[in-house]
This record gives structure tokens, sequence and C-alpha cells, in this order.
């Protein structure tokens, strides 16, 4: 991944569960592969790219928290 985890959520290191889970929800909505389906295939990979890594990002925090 190349930015942090963090950084890919838009919150500090330290944010409780409940930040990042806003930040992931509100994130994921925003980029959400349906939303471009209309769209040409290049928007659509990269909404799914986006998915794809804020979704490694989300679990890269889970697994921070249970170690």
């Amino acid at each position: 991944m190349p930015a942090e985890w963090h950084e890919t959520l838009g919150v500090s290191p330290n944010a409780s569960a409940s930040e990042i889970n806003a930040a992931w929800r509100q994130k994921l909505t925003r980029n959400h592969p349906e939303r471009v389906a209309e769209l040409d295939p290049e928007f659509q990979a990269l909404a799914e790219e986006r998915t794809k890594r804020l979704n490694a990002a989300r679990e890269e925090d889970r697994y921070r928290r249970t170690g």
C-alpha cells in the first residue's frame, strides 16, 4: 500500500475505532464502484482500486488493533 493506512482513511494514527469506521464509510460511499457504473471503464477501474485501498487500510487497522 503506497500510503499509510491512516493517510488513506484521512484519520490520525491514534484515531478511535468509531472515527476510523466513520471515515471508511464516508470515503467508501464516495468512491464505491456502483456510483460510477454508468461512466467509462477507466472510472470504474479507478473506483475499484480506491475501494480496494480503503478496505486494505481498514483491515490493516483491525490487524494492528488485535495484534
